[in-house]
């Protein structure tokens, strides 16, 4: 339904729009520079494929995407094309490799 007349964006509404243009763009470079440093295709990272390469490249996505761009785990799943229990699975039960340390301090310069 389409809001009233007297419908004006909230203080929230403004940062919910300005959050998740920061986390896309985050997001997208996040998977780019994970792609690249294991050798691997954006679309192979994006197919829920179970090589080991691509289940290390997305745990590294997921811990890097949840812990430091602050996105929660249904988006992260939604945006790699896994569910969110595989994802928030990785975040709970592992801790992040040392590559994804370094892309996280990375991405925060």
């Amino acid at each position: 339904s389409k809001p009233g007349p007297r419908h004006r964006p909230t203080r929230l509404d403004e940062h919910e729009a300005l959050r998740f243009k920061r986390v896309k763009g985050g997001f997208e470079k996040l998977c780019g520079e994970v792609s690249r440093r294991r050798g691997l295709g954006e679309g192979e990272l994006m197919s829920g494929g179970r090589r080991a390469t691509v289940m290390q490249a997305r745990e590294d996505v997921a811990q890097v995407a949840v812990k430091s761009l602050g996105m929660c785990g249904a988006e992260v799943a939604l945006r790699m094309g896994v569910t969110a229990s595989c994802i928030n699975r990785i975040v709970a039960t592992r801790e992040p490799s040392p590559e994804a340390k370094k892309i996280a301090d990375e991405l925060a310069k």
